[in-house]
């Protein structure tokens, strides 16, 4: 068994209630309101956060449906995802937070796969989770010889449903098409939501192959506080521990970035890019996709899937509240 001090706590809340409030078409008083100071998801997140506090262990939120015939679209989950981070970075801006979709791996059969029985936990927390949910999945995870769970229910008057056994191991289906291989890339420095956001958009949609170019050394001598970016291999590393907490079942092919495009302009394979809704970025993406149309005979257009930004505390990160790297770079800095 792992130590009790390398073990994480995990939070489960309800998808449907966020979505619901949410709307598809989501507002900035919408995000206000998932992270007012009364919310349930606010709630659960402190809770998480005092339980981290003086360790290095991220703590993980699994968003669950009761319904196994809840569609979910990527437009709704990627607008919950940002909800859920931003409420975090309020919540705590050192909390490393891990938001787990209610959808499986893609191709994945569903009965064969549970964040509960892959990611090192020792305390699940919600609001209203009863002894006999908790005893069933501990029942469960004593069959496969892991550690046991305890339980750490948050008082909220405005929630009063119970947490089942069967929402914590019932999916929803996607309503968005997936891809065999996918691409992916960024310098990824000081793994922030925003890139937590992009990496799990790539985990949603990819079905076997999925290539990382992470910004080597050579690219980085522009960047503001340079100096400060991690080495390309403790990047590549976080990165992975990262996606693989996400979504374990397929090939992670990490490679060091030595210009902008990386091999996105002579692979046939890849057919979609994830790219963040930044205009010099999509730019980028359309660029590479010209690039293919004339030189790489039979290959296919990729298509670019665009993740939205995620916004943090103006305090540091200026009064737009634009999440970024070197922000935090800066704040590192300046809190030595």
């Amino acid at each position: 068994e792992l130590a009790q001090e390398t073990l994480s706590p995990l939070a489960v809340f309800d998808y449907t209630l966020l979505a619901r409030n949410l709307g598809v078409s989501a507002s900035q008083s919408a995000v206000i309101t998932e992270a007012d100071q009364n919310s349930p998801l606010r709630a659960v997140l402190q809770r998480l956060a005092q339980l981290c506090s003086n360790t290095s262990v991220p703590a993980y939120l699994m968003l669950t449906v009761t319904d196994p015939h809840t569609k979910v679209t990527m437009d709704e989950v990627k607008k919950v995802l940002v909800v859920c981070y931003e409420a975090g970075l309020d919540v705590d801006i050192k909390l490393d937070l891990r938001v787990l979709p209610p959808l499986p791996p893609p191709g994945t059969h569903t009965e064969n796969y549970s964040p509960l029985f892959h990611l090192p936990v020792h305390t699940i927390v919600g609001i209203n989770i009863s002894a006999s949910t908790l005893g069933a999945i501990n029942k469960k995870r004593q069959q496969e010889d892991l550690n046991t769970f305890s339980v750490d229910n948050v008082a909220c008057s405005s929630v009063t449903s119970q947490i089942s056994p069967e929402s914590l191991t019932t999916w929803a289906q996607r309503d968005f098409k997936t891809y065999e291989e996918v691409v992916v890339g960024g310098t990824f420095d000081r793994l922030h939501p925003g890139h937590k956001l992009m990496l799990t958009a790539c985990a949603l949609v990819t079905e076997r192959r999925l290539e990382m170019g992470i910004t080597g050394e050579a690219m980085l001598k522009s960047k503001k506080l340079g100096e400060l970016i991690l080495p390309y291999a403790q990047r590549r590393d976080i990165v992975l521990k990262f996606i693989n907490d996400i979504n374990p079942l397929i090939n992670y092919e990490p490679f060091e970035l030595q210009d902008p495009y990386g091999n996105t302009r002579s692979s046939p394979h890849m057919s979609a890019i994830i790219v963040s809704e930044e205009a010099p970025v999509i730019a980028a993406a359309n660029k590479i996709n010209e690039f293919r149309a004339t030189t790489i005979r039979g290959s296919p257009l990729l298509d670019i899937i665009a993740v939205p930004l995620v916004h943090g505390p103006t305090r540091i990160f200026g009064e737009e509240g634009k999440l970024s790297s070197t922000a935090l770079r800066q704040f590192d800095a300046e809190s030595k």
